[in-house]
């Protein structure tokens, strides 16, 4: 049996060290600021609840996970100085971001909106990111995406093993990154 509350802990700082890591905005222009690497954290929690949906038990760990990221952003704030009058607000705000931004590549992922102009708006918002780095990035959310397809949620504290390697991923020739 799962112990959900140490594996939603688990996996959620296996998610931020995955959306932290330096290619990404060194590579692939994500911008190296609080926004971007906050919009990297969104999508890989995002790209994770693509994958719990459906049964009871991947829901709960979903609720799970979710408590750790609203934690998670709390301490965050308060680290960075904001005072605590403000801190129930800001976090109520980035919780919406977080459903706005899920809605929008949820609609992308099923092909009701182009990837690309989410990527572009949700990724690289305040830059004017290159093709190859608007490109590479629409290429690894495909990739990943596939990649949790084919996991097994009750091998859940492996997920790590679910996300492929960044350049690897980027690199794959199985799916047109241009057709997203």
């Amino acid at each position: 049996m799962i112990n959900h509350k140490h594996s939603a802990t688990t996996v959620y700082f296996f998610l931020v060290r995955q959306a932290r890591k330096t290619e990404f905005y060194q590579k692939y222009g994500i911008p190296d600021n609080s926004e971007g690497r906050f919009e990297m954290i969104l999508l890989h929690v995002i790209l994770l609840f693509r994958f719990l949906r459906g049964s009871r038990d991947a829901s709960m760990f979903r609720d799970q996970v979710f408590d750790v990221f609203i934690a998670d952003l709390d301490r965050s704030l308060r680290d960075m100085g904001i005072p605590d009058t403000s801190v129930g607000r800001r976090v109520r705000e980035m919780a919406r971001n977080f459903y706005g931004r899920a809605k929008a590549y949820d609609e992308a992922l099923d092909g009701q909106k182009e990837l690309k102009d989410v990527v572009h708006r949700n990724l690289f918002g305040t830059v004017n990111p290159t093709d190859y780095h608007l490109s590479s990035m629409v290429r690894y959310i495909l990739v990943s995406e596939n990649f949790l397809k084919k996991f097994d949620f009750k091998q859940i504290e492996t997920i790590y093993t679910a996300f492929p390697d960044i350049s690897s991923a980027i690199k794959l020739q199985d799916i047109d990154a241009s057709d997203a």
